[in-house]
């Protein structure tokens, strides 16, 4: 009896299947925070070059639209001829 109190419950432990599963970018909750664990994650330096707020927010909007994209494997097209991730 005490061994079946410690042996793991068969069929809850998570499996790990990359590049199968969508998960929506927009969405209740934030995707990464209750969904299971991705294989690649990217971080983002930005060195502004600006002071415009308005250009500083078109960033942004315009990163999210790509992050988005990206999320449900489109391509992005490229806006900026010097951003290395638009290409």
């Amino acid at each position: 009896m005490l061994l079946l109190f410690f042996a793991p419950k068969l069929g809850t432990q998570e499996k790990i299947s990359y590049g199968n599963e969508k998960i929506a970018f927009y969405g209740k909750h934030q995707a990464g925070i209750s969904t299971p664990m991705q294989k690649n994650i990217y971080f983002v330096v930005l060195d502004l070059h600006t002071t415009d707020k308005d250009k500083i927010i078109q960033l942004f909007k315009d990163w999210t639209d790509y992050s988005a994209k990206l999320v449900e494997g489109e391509l992005v097209k490229k806006r900026w001829p010097e951003c290395s991730l638009a290409s």
